[in-house]
């Protein structure tokens, strides 16, 4: 019984590892997805695995950019959902929230400079790409 509990922490330990691993690429995945389907483009990618060049829309954090105030959501898609409701929703800014589980979604009325800016958030931007203007 001693060994039956020792081994059992044991595996405990190992999916934790595991848990932690799986987490990570799993943010790299939504992140590298095609959202065309949906309707939005990815115009930058922050601070995400495997991305070099971390960039986000200049005017994410900007509150006269910002349609509403910041919400949180469960996924990528929760987020969209509320911008293509919004006809003055140009595009989203997600960022993952502290827990790795929930994300904070910004729906802008203004995408900023075209090249965005640097960003060290782990991070996703995306344009609404029917956007109209009447």
């Amino acid at each position: 019984t001693s060994t039956s509990t020792s081994s059992s922490a044991s595996t405990s330990t190992s999916s934790s590892t595991s848990t932690s691993s799986s987490s990570t690429s799993v943010l790299a995945h939504i992140f590298y997805s095609n959202f065309t389907g949906d309707g939005y483009e990815v115009d930058y990618i922050g601070n995400v695995v495997d991305n070099s060049n971390y960039r986000r829309y200049s005017t994410a954090f900007s509150t006269s950019a910002q349609l509403m105030d910041p919400t949180t959501v469960e996924n990528v898609f929760e987020c969209l959902s509320l911008c293509d409701v919004n006809f003055q929703c140009k595009g989203v800014f997600i960022r993952v929230g502290s827990s790795q589980d929930l994300y904070h979604c910004r729906l802008l009325r203004d995408l900023g400079v075209e090249g965005g800016v640097t960003t060290l958030t782990e991070s996703i931007s995306l344009s609404k790409m029917n956007y109209y203007t009447t």
